[in-house]
């Protein structure tokens, strides 16, 4: 079955890399949202609406100050290993993490000297102090996503998930609940992320001398590409840095606009929705680097192969997370607490836009690793300014309703735009026959379990309905998938996952 696989070793990375990420990112989902709920039961919803904020500000900082070397250390250390050029390999290391931290400092500063003017922006005087806290994690923060796209260039996975995807949020969580118990309550959950990134970035150190001992060694002197780096890694920044914007814009407007509580509230259905990304974010971490690679090489036509079958992949586990929130919002919302119910209506919404987002695979992606950093600038800006427009007329109008329809409609139009530019420039699309299969189990999983969840289970218990219709669509939607029958691609990866998990 395996032979007759024209794509075979791309496939066989990717698949590999998925069973790592699975574990990683199932570990952080669950992490995460304990998280979440202990901060909302322990913070007032004002004051997680400050610590989101804060949140935002620590992380623009630091994608400002990454200077997007990440992704352009990410696409040349792929490349130059595609042609065993060590000596480059090394330099780009060098560069891409020392030029990180030496940013992040300088931006920390300015972050913790003008945190009262930004507080003032918002005219929320409470945020003044939770955003000095964060200045210090600017540098730490741009250095260890710096330091984890080393190792993905590397086509390995582990350490980014034993990093940001284990490490990091066990450590926050761990922190959190100490500093709490010590009698700290916002502050504290300021100071627990930033000492759990610190350590995540020594361990990506060690990731770093890992995959590359020869970082160490006297006798591989490095050469640096300057110029090259600088200019690919400004125009992916440019890329990384709107990207953020769209992505945060209605978190900071609605702190503009709105009150403290309402940002906290945003913020929960903002972090709900984002599982509709987890599968193709687990995927495309690993594909990312084997776009350039195929593409430096010229294959062409796997390159298009591969790239449809991830996007399917992804895109029918991310129906599955889909029907889940569509079904259960607001009980999923009211595990958050009474308050968050209210946000509802903005995660449905949400996670329409984000079932277009994954629908689209990779193809912000595509562009970037194949040259086309300018293109993909050009896209992301205009939606972005679409953005700006639509949340500054929806939001006094709508509230966070209104920030959701803005971030969707971004989201789809985005997404439009690169399916289609990948097909005019690359000739390719991540569309075939296949995939129909998941649309069509999740269609008809769609018509049994919503009858049944009203009907039945109106009067249960919100979490002991959450439980149920959740583990009926799991059953439904993989035996419809079963019915349908599995690809030879398909069927090659879930043996691959398997093994790497040891089940």
């Amino acid at each position: 079955m395996a032979e007759e696989i024209k794509n075979q070793e791309e496939l066989n990375l990717v698949a590999k890399g998925a069973g790592i990420f699975t574990f990683g990112y199932i570990f952080e989902v669950i992490v995460v949202f304990i998280t979440t709920i202990v901060l909302t039961r322990v913070l007032s919803v004002a004051d997680f609406g400050l610590y989101s904020l804060g949140l935002v500000i620590l992380q623009a900082g630091s994608i400002i100050a990454l200077f997007g070397l990440n992704n352009g250390a990410l696409k040349y250390i792929s490349a130059y290993l595609a042609l065993n050029d060590k000596e480059r390999v090394k330099g780009t290391i060098i560069q891409a993490m020392a030029f990180s931290l030496v940013f992040g400092i300088f931006l920390g500063i300015v972050t913790y000297l003008y945190s009262g003017l930004i507080a003032q922006f918002f005219g929320k005087p409470g945020l003044e102090l939770v955003i000095k806290i964060f200045a210090f994690g600017i540098p730490l923060f741009s250095l260890m996503q710096s330091a984890e796209a080393v190792t993905r260039g590397f086509k390995t996975a582990k350490y980014k998930v034993l990093g940001e995807k284990v490490l990091k949020p066990s450590l926050n969580f761990v922190l959190i609940l100490l500093l709490y118990f010590l009698g700290f309550r916002l502050l504290g959950a300021v100071w627990a992320f930033v000492i759990a990134v610190f350590f995540t970035v020594l361990f990506l150190f060690l990731g770093v001398r890992k995959v590359f001992p020869e970082i160490s060694f006297k006798s591989i002197v490095p050469k640096f590409e300057t110029k090259k780096l600088f200019t690919t890694s400004f125009s992916l920044m440019f890329v990384w840095v709107i990207l953020f914007l769209l992505q945060w814009t209605d978190i900071s407007m609605i702190g503009y606009f709105l009150t403290s509580d309402k940002v906290g509230i945003y913020q929960v259905a903002v972090k709900v929705s984002l599982l509709m990304i987890m599968s193709l974010s687990a995927l495309g971490s690993i594909f990312i680097p084997i776009i350039s690679t195929l593409y430096h090489k010229g294959e062409r036509q796997k390159l298009a192969s591969t790239f449809k079958t991830v996007t399917r992949w992804g895109f029918s586990l991310s129906l599955f997370v889909f029907l889940i929130l569509i079904a259960s919002s607001g009980e999923i919302m009211r595990v958050f607490g009474s308050s968050f119910v209210l946000g509802t209506p903005s995660l449905i919404v949400l996670c329409l836009g984000q079932l277009v987002f994954v629908g689209a695979g990779v193809s912000g992606a595509m562009l970037t690793m194949t040259g086309r950093e300018k293109l993909e600038s050009l896209n992301v800006l205009a939606v972005l300014i679409l953005n700006v427009i639509l949340n500054i007329v929806l939001i006094p109008r709508f509230g966070i309703l209104g920030a959701a329809i803005a971030t969707s409609i971004s989201l789809i139009l985005l997404n439009v735009i690169r399916v289609i530019e990948v097909y005019v420039f690359l000739k390719t699309h991540p569309f075939d026959v296949k995939f129909l299969k998941g649309a069509f189990a999740a269609v008809l999983t769609f018509l049994l379990v919503f009858p049944l969840k009203y009907y039945l289970f109106s009067n249960l218990h919100y979490f002991l309905d959450l439980v149920l219709t959740s583990f009926i669509i799991l059953i439904l939607f993989f035996l419809f998938l079963f019915l349908f029958k599995f690809e030879k691609e398909d069927k090659f990866m879930f043996e691959k996952i398997r093994g790497r998990l040891g089940i």
